[in-house]
């Protein structure tokens, strides 16, 4: 949860920062991003984490792989903490490649896993415009 409100603050940053009534606002947004991105950092982990007595199961890995490139791409970060965020995550998806070419956690979430990680490996998110 924590990349996801890190990429929707990317989107709201770049939107509010257009807009000179409301440079206040996006100066919180981006301290807020600094202190997420802090906490990430110190808690990177590329195959996610599971809370106390939930069970996410594995087919959840490739979408969270996918919110870590959300967040590189969004940001602009090459390393997450002191981990190339895409070679690790890259090796990880190429390595639990089926021989058929998908990927699937189980027969019933074979296309889902399969876009998740092809989105990873595509690097499939757009960089924020800011009009620069």
């Amino acid at each position: 949860m924590t990349l996801a409100a890190m990429s929707s603050l990317s989107i709201s940053i770049a939107r509010l920062a257009k807009a000179a009534s409301e440079s206040k606002t996006a100066a919180l947004g981006e301290m807020l991003q600094k202190r997420a991105l802090a906490w990430y950092c110190k808690n990177f982990g590329l195959r996610g984490s599971s809370p106390t007595g939930v069970y996410w199961g594995p087919s959840i890995l490739y979408y969270y792989l996918y919110a870590v490139e959300r967040v590189g791409v969004f940001l602009g970060l090459r390393r997450i903490s002191d981990h190339e965020w895409y070679l690790e995550g890259a090796s990880l998806i190429v390595a639990w490649q089926k021989p058929d070419g998908r990927w699937a956690e189980s027969e019933r979430t074979s296309v889902i896993d399969t876009a998740w990680a092809l989105l990873f490996l595509k690097r499939a998110t757009i960089p924020v415009a800011t009009g620069e």
